[in-house]
Parts: C-alpha cells; structure tokens; sequence
C-alpha cells in the first residue's frame, strides 16, 4: 500500500516585481495581435480616406446647355486641404508611422497589463494580512512510470 503525502501551503503574499514582469510580458504576448490588426486597419484606413479625398478633389458635372464641364474641388469648399495634406505625409510614410503605431499600442497593452497585475497584487497582499491569505493542499502525484 502505498502512502500518499499531502503538504499545506499558505500564499501570504505576491512579490510585486516578478508580477509586474510577468505582467508585463504577458501584455506584450496577449497584445501582439491585437495591436498588429488595429495597426493594419488604421494603415488601410489612411489609405483609403486620401484616395477618397483624391476623387473629391475633381468631381465635374457636364452642362449640356453650354456643351462644356464644371469642375468642383470638395476638398476645397469643404476646408479638407489641411486633412488631406496629413493624410498624404502619413501615407507617404506609412511604414514609419505603422511601426511607431504598432509600438505604441503594444506598450500600451504592456503596461496596462503591468498596473492591472501590480493593483491585484497590492489589493491580494492587504487582503491576506488581515485573513492569512489562500491556503492550498499539494500532494505527490503519480507518474505514468509509477502507475505500471
């Protein structure tokens, strides 16, 4: 027969520094996709607005009474020349400002995920001082080499 030995543990508290790397981390893992889709999206999305601003630039009507073509710059009466400028220096140096942008969010994700970890950890380790904190049983499994 054989005797299995089980051993209590209390977590009184979290080192902060070691959550706040991991937490970290795992913010940089768990933000790396979405950042990199959002970072793409907004890539195509300038894209798309300075060509549609482009079309607006020229948009002509024909006059079949006088036999000729009026022209209208919509980004002109409409005061977008600022915009479409914008939208032309981002466009031009798309590769830059996604990598930047890209860069941005994921720090951002980082670090929520390291406040987010340091908060719960300051919020576990009050808590534990006045209850003494998780108490948990651990006991010696069996391997599959031991189960023959």
């Amino acid at each position: 027969m054989h005797h299995r030995h089980a051993q209590r543990y209390v977590l009184r508290q979290f080192g902060l520094r070691s959550l706040l790397k991991f937490g970290f981390a795992l913010g940089i893992a768990a933000g790396f996709v979405p950042s990199l889709i959002t970072t793409l999206a907004v890539a195509a999305l300038v894209s798309f607005l300075k060509r549609f601003l482009e079309h607006l630039m020229e948009v002509s009507q024909p006059l079949p009474l006088l036999n000729q073509r009026i022209t209208f710059d919509f980004v002109q009466l409409l005061h977008l020349s600022g915009a479409y400028e914008s939208l032309v220096f981002v466009d031009n140096n798309l590769g830059l400002f996604a990598l930047a942008l890209f860069l941005l969010l994921s720090c951002v994700v980082a670090i929520s995920f390291g406040i987010a970890s340091i908060t719960g950890a300051i919020v576990y380790n009050v808590l534990a001082k006045t209850t003494g904190g998780l108490e948990f049983e651990l006991e010696e499994g069996r391997t599959s080499a031991s189960k023959e």
